[in-house]
């Protein structure tokens, strides 16, 4: 083979190498983003988790209150009932006197 021949093979080769080196080097930096981005999605899991507890206990507290408002809605209507019982009694008794 003539020198000019082997100079062009070695030149493609050297070519090919420049490019798998600027492939390798792309395909460790998907490598990086990849892992940083797991990183992220485990932080992320990680707070949702946390909102989910979060959000069960409002809920849970949320029941509470409303079986409390309940109650005090029963009582707020028994003491209502009893105000306007004892203030037809004072009337009677006003009237009798």
């Amino acid at each position: 083979m003539s020198k000019q021949i082997l100079n062009q093979i070695l030149d493609k080769l050297q070519t090919m190498d420049d490019r798998i080196g600027t492939l390798e080097n792309v395909q460790k930096s998907h490598g990086e983003h990849l892992q940083q981005l797991i990183q992220i999605v485990g932080t992320t899991n990680s707070k949702i988790e946390e909102l989910t507890e979060d959000v069960s206990i409002l809920k849970g507290n949320q029941q509470t209150m409303l079986q409390i408002q309940q109650e005090q809605q029963k009582i707020l209507e028994r003491l209502s009932v009893r105000s306007i019982s004892q203030e037809a009694d004072i009337a009677e008794l006003r009237r009798i006197k």
